[in-house]
């Protein structure tokens, strides 16, 4: 086949052309792009709401009987649970390689079996926990009321999805709608009635029931009562009761009636404005590209049809990224692209670099071609695979036309040296793609929060590499038949003929060579000195030259300060907290502001109050009077100077001290859900697990580096806990059940009604007014109704005491847990030593406390699972690698000389780590991994050569030697251009601290490193394997067959 396309032109060039126009083709038109790769749902979540119950009835309540209902189900990594005040949730982990769809069902089935839940709790919901894909959000700012700012809101979010291309918006950072019929004990007592009995009437006469039809002889005529109140003034003539003399009594007679939103606290602010948020969401296969064009434009004309002084803004506009990426990839490859070629013309010929270089292009077709066809996305991660595989994939283009080169050189015709150049180097070149392959096949298996998108980039990197291979044995040698090797050079090309000349008599000839025989001639002294330069390396490694951090928090775009006072507090105090948070942020946002331009570092301020960010403020959700969040947005990390570290300490700092705060954390990287410090205490006595939360929180904060150390637990509202119901109030039939109640029912509210109203799920609450809701003296005065229709005060008729609950309650595996949390500096704390420490303080806290369960998780158990993943991963590529070395030398020792030069890979990658003044983290692990395939292609075309020199009977020595010099070249400018490829990406300053850089800095210096221990270690090696042959062929005795020509390894 190679033959057959290297004498046809015309197919080799339709084949290229059909890969590039193809893979452009559906790169521009068919694969979506998104922000982060859109994974399959691992966990199962079950959700209930129960309103107005502590989280310990809750946990009783529902959590419990949820938990106990599945835990024997089969497919069950773990069970977490939440209960708090109001609802009560448990999520439920898929043991990898089982189907969450099928356990889905199965918990669904478990769940709708339990029958002991109360009238008062909603139906529980069951789903997988499918995470939504935001574009874009739109900020909607004016100074007008809630209600107004709502609708315009929902007039911006109708508008949006009527765009093409965009079905899904939601409006977050409002509260929702409530329909609220306030009724005092004294209307109540001068009615003879209870709420219960107002609850009742609204359901019998705010209703709509249809009642079949009149078949007449003209036609069906439908019948149907049509009664269902939507709005407060239909709501107050409902009529309650009807005398016998034909008065009546209607709702608005005895109660207040008010059609607005809950109470609960809930509002955004956008720069000093009111304001609500329109999420817009990508999903199926939109583009995220598109969807946020198109939410741009609509911004452009909207104004003309919004009120005078509406401003529209957007936030967390995810396309940004990845647009920076694409840009990001297409200027570092048309940079790496010129640098390969320049390399390339500069030691041969410009026709032959341009060449090698196309392949580039037409191997990214290729990948996006399978990348299709698989359903994968290009998102943030696949498109690192391409900037990660840019550098490697001319490798076998290089040692190909460099093949074909030399053949020509020795006056072959260009289309013969073209095949016979081609046929020449086809086996090492395949096996040595295939080496590379295997080596990035392992991140398809990861587990924990990175693995779904670690498998991107092997989705990526596999189809390119493969399809580079075609290229290479199919494009490339009809391209390079047609270039006239003898034609007369050009001034230029006299130069690059002068430096290739260079390279080879006095590099190779006059200081490779020499080295190299010297090296042979004491190899044992020169093997020596190789292990003693592993040693030492790995020692100074050992001796903490090099920080170890697991997972870097990379810096973000935007700095939060999350507050959260005690539970209960009202919403005016924490208000006010918020108020001078935004005041301090408003002064840091003065304080960097560029005089020059008018733009300050600090581009937006955005404050919630009642939630913890307006990603969580979705429409129906309520908000809570204890909690707020700050958030100041920033421009891309390589746009601004000054570092979110030290803005974040600087801002803690103008805060200060906040009376009351239970917590006052601050977050300014991404890369982490939790804090990187996450302690699980586990156990059944709760005041161990709180004695001991408070020593471990005591015991972080001696720590350097180490802040915002809190724990989730927290005492919560102060509660009036009903004891038992007094022998009077027995005697007249009162119950618990009854006094239970009416106690809801006065103070929480009856939900009478659940009314839809347009899109809004509208609760109907029938309750006592606010100013009775607010005093324990009104407690005691209220009136227990008893069945005998008497009435009795509470006081009289409930032994009561007072009490505290918690204000959530977690749990794990069936078990309650707290959680110690806290930041850690990564740059003046020592995690490694920081995590051991801590080990062996909570060994001691074990010796005093025996009955507890102590742990690290959070980061540290994620780093323990992927390690295990990579550990097997090593294991999976170490075998995989020598069985493809192993299938085409035919021997079992051959393999080994080669795999001896990976460790000295990762020291290069190490010492670029130092050379850098990075750490190393899990990503720089997982660049050394892959570069364990790449730098064996040098060793595997070194000993290739060597084999095929002993098969013509040259002697151990001379075929090592002339392997060296012959495959010099083309060794030298294989990791010569993969070095060049990600030169761009390890030394750009703007990326300097992200993921990419650090594997990039792991596979460019490894390769290097690797580059010059090939070049000696692989031939000396090769001369001790058959050091070794000889000596167990002495040892066996003459051998009576004679001595063919052989590798070394053949022979043992």
């Amino acid at each position: 086949m190679i033959k057959w396309f290297a004498r046809n032109h015309v197919a080799s060039n339709l084949l290229m052309w059909l890969m590039l126009l193809l893979g452009a083709f559906l790169a521009w038109k068919k694969i979506p792009v998104e922000y982060f790769p859109e994974n399959e749902p691992d966990e199962v979540r079950v959700s209930m709401s129960y309103r107005g119950a502590t989280p310990a009835e809750v946990e009783e309540g529902i959590v419990i009987k949820l938990e106990n209902a599945v835990r024997d189900l089969p497919g069950i990594r773990e069970i977490r649970s939440y209960s708090s005040e109001g609802s009560g949730e448990i999520e439920i982990e898929v043991e990898k390689g089982n189907d969450p769809r099928q356990l889905l069902d199965d918990i669904k089935n478990r769940v709708d079996a339990i029958n002991t839940f109360t009238a008062d709790m909603e139906r529980p919901v069951v789903a997988l926990n499918q995470r939504t894909m935001s574009a874009v959000t739109v900020i909607v700012g004016a100074d007008m009321s809630a209600h107004d700012l709502r609708r315009l809101g929902e007039t911006v979010r109708d508008q949006l999805t009527m765009l093409p291309g965009i079905t899904l918006a939601n409006l977050r950072g409002v509260r929702p709608y409530e329909i609220s019929i306030e009724i005092a004990e004294e209307s109540l007592r001068r009615y003879g009635m209870s709420i219960a009995d107002v609850s009742a009437a609204i359901r019998r006469n705010s209703i709509d029931i249809p009642a079949g039809g009149v078949k007449t002889a003209a036609g069906d005529v439908l019948l149907r009562t049509k009664g269902q109140a939507y709005r407060r003034d239909e709501f107050e003539n409902l009529v309650l009761r009807a005398e016998p003399n034909g008065a009546r009594v209607l709702l608005k007679d005895v109660a207040t009636i008010s059609d607005d939103f809950n109470e609960d606290p809930l509002y955004c602010i956008y720069n000093g404005k009111p304001s609500v948020f329109v999420r817009v969401e990508r999903t199926g296969d939109q583009n995220l590209l598109t969807v946020t064009d198109s939410v741009k434009e609509w911004i452009k004309t909207a104004g003309d049809r919004l009120p005078a002084g509406v401003e529209l803004s957007l936030w967390r506009d995810n396309s940004r990224p990845v647009r920076e990426r694409l840009s990001y990839l297409l200027w570092n490859g048309l940079q790496g692209g010129a640098l390969v070629f320049i390399t390339l013309a500069l030691f041969l010929r410009i026709s032959f670099a341009f060449w090698v270089v196309l392949g580039i292009p037409i191997a990214f077709a290729g990948g996006l071609i399978v990348m299709h066809y698989l359903g994968f996305t290009i998102n943030m991660f696949s498109l690192f695979g391409f900037i990660v595989v840019m550098g490697i994939i001319t490798d076998d283009a290089i040692v190909v036309g460099e093949s074909v080169y030399s053949h020509a050189k020795l006056g072959k015709s260009p289309e013969d040296a073209a095949i016979e150049g081609t046929l020449d180097v086809a086996t090492p070149v395949t096996f040595g793609v295939l080496t590379v392959v295997v080596a990035f096949l392992p991140l398809l298996v990861m587990t924990g929060r990175w693995g779904s998108f670690f498998e991107q980039i092997p989705v990526v990197v596999v189809p390119v590499l493969l399809a580079s291979l075609i290229e290479s044995k199919l494009i490339l040698p009809a391209h390079l038949s047609s270039i006239r090797w003898d034609r007369k050079p050009s001034r230029f090309g006299r130069i690059q003929q002068g430096i290739a000349d260079w390279l080879d008599s006095f590099v190779v000839q006059k200081l490779y060579l020499p080295t190299l025989k010297v090296a042979m001639e004491h190899r044992y002294a020169t093997l020596a000195l190789f292990i003693g330069i592993l040693a030492i390396s790995f020692g100074t490694l050992k001796g903490g030259h090099l920080k170890w951090v697991p997972f870097p928090r990379f810096q973000s775009d935007s700095v939060s300060g999350q507050l959260e006072m005690s539970l209960g507090t009202p919403a005016h105090i924490t208000e006010a907290h918020m108020r001078h948070m935004i005041e301090t942020a408003g002064t840091i946002q003065k304080k960097y502001l560029n005089a020059s331009t008018g733009r300050s570092e600090v581009m937006n301020i955005m404050a919630v109050m009642g939630s913890m960010g307006a990603s969580m403020a979705r429409v129906g959700s309520s908000g809570a009077s204890h909690i707020c969040e700050v958030v100041l947005e920033l421009p891309p990390p390589e746009e601004r100077t000054i570092d979110t570290e030290a803005l974040k300490s600087e801002w803690r700092k103008l805060i200060g001290e906040i009376p009351g705060a239970r917590e006052l954390r601050f977050q300014d990287s991404w890369g982490t859900g939790r804090p990187p410090l996450d302690i699980q205490i586990s156990g059944q006595d709760l005041a161990e697990m709180l004695a001991v939360s408070e020593k471990l929180q005591e015991h972080l904060k001696t720590y350097d580096g180490i802040n915002d150390v809190y724990d989730d637990y927290a005492t919560g509202k102060q509660e009036i806990q009903i004891v038992s119901v007094k022998p009077e109030a027995e005697a007249r039939g009162v119950t618990r059940e009854i006094l239970a109640r009416q106690l809801r029912q006065a103070f929480f509210g009856d939900e009478a009604q659940r009314i839809q109203r347009g899109r809004d799920d509208v609760r109907v609450m029938v309750r006592y007014p606010k100013d009775e809701r607010t005093s324990l003296d009104n407690l005691e005065k209220m009136l227990i109704r008893a069945p005998d229709g008497s009435e009795i005060p509470f006081s009289s008729a409930a032994e009561f005491r007072f009490g505290r609950s918690p204000t959530s309650i977690r749990r794990f595996n069936r078990a309650r847990v707290i959680h110690v949390l806290a930041d850690i500096d990564q740059k003046a704390a020592d995690i490694v030593a920081v995590r051991s420490a801590i080990d062996a303080h909570l060994n001691e806290l074990l010796r005093e406390y025996p009955s507890l369960t102590l742990s690290i998780e959070g980061e540290a158990r994620e780093e323990r699972e992927s390690f295990e993943t990579l550990i097997w991963g090593l294991v999976f590529v170490l075998f995989a690698l020598y069985t493809l070395m192993a299938i085409p030398f035919k021997s079992y020792w051959l393999p080994l000389i080669i795999l001896l030069v990976i460790p000295f890979g990762w020291i290069g990658a190490a010492l670029g780590h130092l050379i850098k003044g990075m750490a190393i983290s899990f990503f720089s692990v997982l660049g050394m991994l892959t570069l364990s395939g790449v730098v064996v292609n040098d060793s595997l075309v070194l000993v290739d050569y060597v084999n095929k020199c002993r098969d013509e009977g040259m002697s151990v020595p001379d075929a090592a030697r002339a392997a060296g010099t012959s495959r010099f070249r083309a060794i030298f400018l294989t990791n010569l251009t993969t070095f060049a490829g990600l030169v761009p990406i390890i030394f750009q300053g703007t990326l300097s601290e992200n993921f990419l850089n650090q594997m990039s800095i792991s596979i460019a210096f490894g390769v290097m490193f690797s580059f010059t221990v090939t070049l000696f270690l692989v031939p000396i090696n090769y001369l001790v394997l058959d050091d070794i042959s000889r000596l167990l062929a002495r040892l066996r005795g003459p051998s009576p067959a004679p001595h063919q020509p052989a590798s070394p390894a053949s022979t043992v």
